[in-house]
């Protein structure tokens, strides 16, 4: 199986999920990003790495087969130090948990979270094909 890195826009600094300890083990249940720009792609991330996408599009990978990601509700709002906040409309979207290992899952992310996001053809191509600004990071 060939795999692919993408470089997602980035139009959020801050991200995080947010856990609920009292469940054994801990569950991730939500995402809050904080959005320094508009939100031009169905796919994207943080500055801090968490990976979002549109309802649509999460809509899309969960009929899908694809491995290595779980879904989680997200909530967002434009940066404090945005430019002009008033203007960055914030799409419905939802936190993309990974949890993949590279060379076995769909979506993973290396030991360390160092080399970004690595993704399967089937993956890369459901991608490309909702984003075709995204074939120029491939």
């Amino acid at each position: 199986m060939k795999y692919f890195k993408l470089h997602p826009e980035v139009p959020a600094d801050l991200g995080q999920f947010t856990l609920n300890d009292a469940s054994d083990p801990p569950e991730t249940t939500s995402t809050y990003l904080e959005f320094a720009s508009p939100v031009r792609s169905e796919f994207f991330t943080s500055q801090s790495g968490v990976y979002a996408a549109t309802t649509p599009l999460a809509a899309a990978l969960a009929a899908s087969a694809m491995t290595g990601f779980r879904l989680v509700p997200g909530t967002g709002v434009p940066t404090p130090h945005a430019q002009d906040p008033d203007t960055i409309q914030i799409p419905e979207f939802y936190g993309i948990l990974i949890n993949g290992k590279p060379g076995r899952d769909d979506f993973a992310i290396p030991h360390g979270r160092k080399g970004g996001l690595i993704l399967s053809e089937q993956a890369a191509d459901l991608l490309c094909a909702r984003d075709p600004r995204l074939t120029e990071t491939r």
